[in-house]
């Protein structure tokens, strides 16, 4: 099972049982130049991150949206995306709100 979730920038974490490790995850991942998963176009602000963890896996992968694409992106096309790059971890996946 992998466990997702897509935090709005800036981050609101508070009292997640993830909270320390999603933080240390998202500030890995700001370190390096990342793609948006919604318009493919270098991230220079972020406006969201999607999570993904295994119930035995220590790490947390980290995708980045965007700010431009969370602000004016419809909710179903970055779910769309998301679930396009959830794809990649697994493949013929079904993801649930």
């Amino acid at each position: 099972m992998l466990t997702t979730a897509l935090v709005p920038a800036p981050l609101r974490l508070v009292g997640h049982p993830r909270e320390r490790a999603i933080r240390s995850a998202i500030t890995e991942a700001m370190a390096e130049a990342a793609s948006c998963f919604v318009c493919r176009q270098r991230v220079s602000r972020p406006g969201a991150f999607l999570c993904a963890w295994g119930e035995a896996a220590a790490g947390i992968a980290v995708a980045q949206c965007c700010r431009e694409c969370w602000r004016d992106a419809s909710d179903d096309l970055v779910e769309a995306n998301a679930a396009r790059v959830l794809q990649g971890a697994v493949p013929g996946g079904r993801f649930l709100d």
